[in-house]
């Protein structure tokens, strides 16, 4: 994954975008409250130290509010509506758990290592151990279709907010304005898949502030084109992941075909550029980070400290003992269950720095 260069937040398919969650007190009563603490022990002292940024609560966009003006005005770039569609339609969402992108004319896709893992085990033939040794298609033919495995790339986006905020809006009760929004929503993605063809998610943002219709089109036949060894794209082992600058060759390639069971012609598609980016040019992270914490209130977040993490850690650090032990008693099950162990490893790496964050 790319680093920024220049202070920037991430964008993404989700550009995905945090807004400001405007106060609830009126202004007649924040002047009541600070005109009282002025006047206690406090009185000739500068309280407000912290100031507002506009951005306090994260950097990233979807594409549907991509903040143009404010690229424009840090970063002297304004990008197109060619741009930000190219990008959109070059990143791709991998099966239901990644990032990726499309990287070449002929259907080439990038992604993570380890998100590439369970489709390697997948093509894995008997006798073979992909995991450890790599694996590569010297030609098109030696490309192994993965079982199940597809890439869904974002078409369409469209603001659904009126449509079921007025369905909202009809329902007299609590339980009927929930009853009413997710009707809308179901008869939104049924009408649109209908027309347009197309994979349609509604998407909440901003606690319901804001109502998106997606539309994917899935592409279902998907191959393996090339995995490192482990050594090499799994160096450091656990030790070293979420940790940088992290050297390894963190990266497997895939490629997607058209239903003439030929390499699919993409149009859009993110261009090697053999210099790299230039020190102080802003550099974009495209993918699908699927949800953001940045608006949690406090109390939320004392509830995953407190609670929610810690039993999180406990279930997974379970797991892990567990399927250690199956695996040192039974060396035959290692290939079957060695990357669910590592998954399982991830994520505690991951909650383990988050509850530290906490």
């Amino acid at each position: 994954m790319i680093q920024k260069i220049k202070t920037i937040g991430l964008s993404a398919v989700i550009l995905m975008m945090v807004i400001l969650a405007a106060g609830c007190s009126s202004s007649s009563q924040i002047q009541n409250e600070t005109t009282s603490i002025n006047a206690g022990s406090f009185a000739g002292i500068n309280l407000d130290t912290v100031k507002a940024g506009r951005f306090d609560t994260g950097r990233m966009w979807t594409f549907d509010y991509p903040p143009i003006k404010y690229f424009e005005s840090a970063y002297n770039f304004k990008p197109s509506k060619k741009w930000l569609d190219n990008a959109r339609m070059s990143a791709l969402r991998f099966a239901n758990y990644c990032s990726a992108s499309f990287v070449s004319a002929d259907g080439l896709v990038m992604t993570n290592h380890h998100c590439g893992r369970e489709s390697v085990a997948k093509v894995t033939k008997p006798g073979e151990d992909l995991f450890d040794n790599g694996f590569y298609a010297k030609t098109l033919s030696d490309e192994r279709k993965v079982p199940g495995l597809y890439v869904d790339q974002l078409l369409l986006i469209k603001d659904v907010t009126n449509e079921i905020q007025a369905a909202i809006n009809k329902g007299k009760t609590p339980e009927e304005k929930v009853a009413n929004r997710i009707k809308e929503m179901q008869k939104i993605k049924v009408s649109e898949e209908k027309k347009t063809g197309l994979r349609i998610q509604i998407v909440t943002l901003y606690n319901g502030a804001k109502y998106s219709e997606y539309g994917y089109k899935r592409y279902n036949d998907v191959r393996l084109v090339f995995s490192p060894e482990a050594q090499v794209g799994y160096f450091g082992g656990n030790d070293d992941n979420f940790t940088y600058p992290r050297y390894d060759l963190d990266v497997s390639f895939f490629r997607v075909y058209g239903k003439d069971g030929k390499p699919l012609k993409t149009k859009h598609y993110f261009k090697w550029s053999p210099n790299g980016a230039t020190a102080g040019e802003p550099v974009f992270i495209i993918g699908n980070p699927g949800r953001t914490d940045r608006l949690k209130t406090v109390s939320e977040l004392k509830y995953m400290r407190d609670i929610q993490y810690p039993r999180i850690l406990k279930l997974l650090n379970g797991l892990a003992n567990m399927y250690s032990t199956i695996i040192k008693e039974h060396p035959e099950k290692t290939a079957e269950l060695r990357n669910r162990l590592f998954g399982i490893s991830n994520s505690i790496k991951a909650y383990t720095g988050m509850l530290k964050g906490l």
